[in-house]
């Protein structure tokens, strides 16, 4: 009896983890980095599940915060379609969108 779900939420916030580890300064950043993506790869394998090929993003981080500009002004005159149609396109080339108290961070996805 193998708790498969249990297994792949435990991996899911593996990643999680992951991408927020991403935001810090930590000095051994990468090598807890490193330390997790083999043990992720590794679990992987278990149960079948590969990694995609690194996706190759054209996007620049001068673009990404002129889109964030871009989608903070259609936020300020109520026009949220637009707005998420930003988030939805920063989303589709890797980007992950944080709406805080202080204003809009974003960080790539691992």
């Amino acid at each position: 009896n193998f708790d498969t779900p249990g297994a792949l939420a435990v991996l899911f916030e593996m990643v999680n983890r992951c991408n927020k580890l991403l935001e810090g300064d930590e000095e051994l950043k990468p090598y807890i980095l490193k330390y997790a993506f083999d043990a992720i790869k590794e679990m992987t394998n278990i149960f079948g599940l590969t990694f995609l090929k690194e996706r190759a993003t054209s996007i620049s981080d001068l673009e990404i915060e002129a889109m964030i500009g871009t989608r903070l002004n259609f936020r300020k005159q109520k026009k949220y379609k637009e707005a998420d149609e930003i988030r939805k396109d920063l989303a589709k080339n890797g980007i992950i969108l944080e709406d805080t108290s202080e204003g809009t961070t974003w960080r790539r996805k691992l």
